[in-house]
């Protein structure tokens, strides 16, 4: 944790917290804590703010109150404990809610001494690791390697490298050695939280060789960040995103002939992580497994750089507001997939996801949506819809933005996108394109929306498309190394 000894002289609240608040201090003191960041890496807590905590009863054994301002009061929330035993995911509580099931309220509230509950339940336990280390990193090489297929017999998902990438996690031991092992297929317990409850998360990014025959990642380091976002939510275990890029950087060096020698394919990476706690009780595991899976892919449009067909039907959602749809969990893509398949059915390639009374647009499939048009007031402008918790926040999403932002050529603006906006600039010939943008594809034109039994034109081919083939060349050129770029870094 370092040096935390700095909040030994923290004063908290604005009206006073008494001897409660002394505790708090005595408390902290003890710990040595530092800063907000370290809050953050307590694998055990997995919190970001006090909001969080007191809501969640890690502060409930002290006693303690915190209200609206994060870092303010400190909120009482002993009735509350109970009440909600599923949302203990931090040492603290779940120390609480064991002395209330064995001992009783009083119990719970003198066994131990107020400003010794945080201090014992935080302290590390010994032999304990809050992340893994590439440096200890373990090679078992494959006995039978394979040779690769050509790029173009390459099917997206279906041929899968000699190597994987494994880490385990418990809740006694904390993370074991990352191991690079043949590839093979994994046992589970058949009651693992992931299989019954959906306690997982993936990532997807790419390798790309480039002209220079070097490797390149592609932005990998928003990966890691949006991996640890989503682990948090499924209340999965925290670790050094770091030390994760350098196991992958690891393993792609090891499968570097697996990397596909053409301009246009590249070898997808799935960092994959699940729970694996043997139990059919709803809570945080106890038990998870990390890994990464290599996937070498062709060409997204084999044919060239063509439209697709949407279908925009308001009576589904993808997300809502309070929900999952920023993480990047399995449990919002199965949901999709009877829409998806009624949009095939109808002739479309992809779902086109509306929300809410003004039917906003949302996402394009799994890929982020932009509009590029013409503002009533002549102006030229892309629009993307907001990263307000019902959208995944794309790398490619936030590259193009920058790129765009870049140039200077005109407006950027992320904002609401009701599908009534989008139906008047259309019908005024001001919509020039919209596209979706994603790791798969970088992006993917639209050439039509089939939307209340009517299928309605988008000119995005008529216009060239002028700005979404100039992201699909200027990404790709980043990509594949024939611009120097830090967003490109060599593994």
């Amino acid at each position: 944790m370092g040096d935390w000894g700095d909040w030994g002289h923290w004063e908290w609240g604005t009206g006073g917290t008494g001897s409660t608040g002394n505790g708090v201090l005595r408390a902290l003191g003890a710990l040595g804590m530092r800063d907000w960041g370290d809050w953050e890496r307590l694998g055990a807590l997995g919190m970001g703010d006090w909001e969080r905590l007191g809501g969640l009863g890690a502060l409930a054994a002290l006693g303690t109150q915190t209200g609206s301002t994060g870092k303010g009061h400190l909120h009482q929330e002993d009735a509350a404990l109970p009440r909600r035993p599923h949302e203990l995911r931090d040492l603290a509580g779940v120390e609480r809610h064991r002395l209330l099931h064995q001992h009783g309220p009083t119990a719970a509230q003198e066994q131990q001494p107020r400003g010794q509950v945080m201090a014992t339940l935080l302290r590390p336990r010994r032999g304990y690791k809050s992340t893994f280390l590439a440096s200890e990193l373990e090679l078992q090489r494959s006995a039978s390697p394979r040779a690769p297929p050509p790029p173009q017999e390459l099917l997206f998902g279906k041929v899968f490298t000699d190597h994987m990438l494994t880490v385990e996690w418990s809740r006694s031991g904390g993370w074991g050695r990352p191991q690079i092992r043949p590839f093979q297929e994994l046992r589970l317990h058949p009651a693992a939280s992931a299989l019954h409850y959906a306690v997982e998360l993936f990532e997807g990014l790419k390798a790309f060789r480039g002209d220079d025959d070097k490797i390149r990642l592609f932005r990998p380091e928003l990966n890691m960040e949006r991996m640890q976002r989503s682990a948090r939510r499924v209340c999965l275990p925290e670790f050094d995103g770091r030390e994760l890029l350098e196991c992958i950087r690891a393993l792609v060096r090891l499968e570097g002939r697996w990397v596909p020698r053409d301009p246009r394919s590249s070898l997808y990476i799935r960092p994959t992580f699940i729970g694996t706690e043997p139990t059919l009780g709803v809570a945080p595991p106890g038990r998870a497994l990390l890994f990464v899976l290599l996937c070498p892919v062709g060409p997204y449009f084999p044919g060239g750089f063509g439209p697709v067909r949407l279908l925009a039907d308001p009576r589904h959602v993808r997300a809502w507001p309070g929900g999952a749809g920023h993480c990047k969990l399995g449990g919002n893509y199965g949901p999709c997939l009877e829409l998806q398949e009624e949009a095939r059915a109808r002739g479309c390639q992809q779902v086109l996801w509306l929300h809410g009374p003004e039917q906003l647009l949302t996402e394009v499939g799994t890929m982020n949506l932009f509009v590029f048009w013409e503002r009533p007031d002549g102006g030229l402008e892309l629009v993307t819809p907001p990263l307000d918790g019902l959208i995944l926040p794309g790398v490619t999403r936030q590259s193009l933005l920058e790129l765009a932002r870049q140039w200077g050529e005109f407006g950027v603006r992320e904002a609401p996108l009701p599908m009534g906006s989008v139906l008047g600039a259309l019908r005024a010939g001001r919509l020039r394109e919209m596209f979706g943008a994603g790791t798969a594809c970088v992006v993917c034109p639209v050439g039509e929306i089939l939307y209340r039994d009517q299928l309605l034109a988008v000119p995005t081919m008529e216009n060239g498309p002028e700005v979404a083939t100039r992201f699909l060349r200027e990404l790709s050129d980043i990509q594949y190394g024939r611009v120097p770029s830090p967003w490109a870094t060599p593994v």
